[in-house]
């Protein structure tokens, strides 16, 4: 006794194997779900959506393969220590060498990235126990060959915080999506004329 639902206001996404994976209403409800409760069962899900296990198991290994990763994160700000992101600026091209180099130095750097602006253009989120500790990091990366100049700001107090997991802009709703698939259909039959 599976409810079913229809599959023709699925989305289409390429993964980056190149494969065209189904988001249809179905999976949004199991990512939907997934982001709530990232301990979620199959056999709950099951029941939330009156679908049979199986059908469940077969779809979640989908999606989570295909667009969701779980991850444990270490909140170090409520072991006392501080946060806060070191700007490099790197000349000669060298910023994606000067990452991995600060990034293979220095444990305490949560992430790393490339970034174009008129100030830096390798930023590392970095947390510390103190100003000590944070002066000799920096210090260190102002003496790597290629930098320019390094600043620094600390993440006084996070006011809000808005993660991808939400979805609520992310997928265009139900009503949304049938209009994109309907546009698409006539792009394509106009494109086939």
């Amino acid at each position: 006794m599976e409810k079913k639902k229809s599959n023709r206001h699925a989305l289409f996404y390429r993964n980056v194997k190149g494969k065209i994976i189904p988001l249809d209403d179905v999976n949004l409800d199991i990512l939907k779900s997934m982001l709530k409760d990232a301990t979620i069962s199959d056999s709950a899900l099951a029941t939330k959506l009156h679908l049979a296990l199986a059908n469940i198991k077969r779809r979640r290994r989908l999606v989570e393969a295909n667009f969701a990763s779980r991850n444990y994160l270490l909140d170090v700000s409520k072991l006392g220590w501080r946060i806060g992101d070191i700007q490099v600026d790197v000349g000669k091209g060298k910023s994606e060498e000067l990452a991995e180099q600060i990034f293979a130095m220095y444990p305490n750097i949560l992430e790393i990235s490339l970034r174009v602006n008129s100030t830096a253009t390798v930023s590392a989120r970095v947390f510390y126990r103190d100003n000590n500790e944070l002066f000799i990091i920096i210090d260190k990366i102002k003496r790597l060959p290629f930098v320019r100049d390094v600043a620094f700001s600390e993440i006084v107090k996070m006011v809000r915080s808005r993660s991808i997991g939400t979805m609520k802009d992310i997928f265009p709703k139900r009503a949304e999506r049938a209009k994109v698939i309907k546009a698409k259909k006539i792009r394509h039959r106009n494109a086939a004329r």
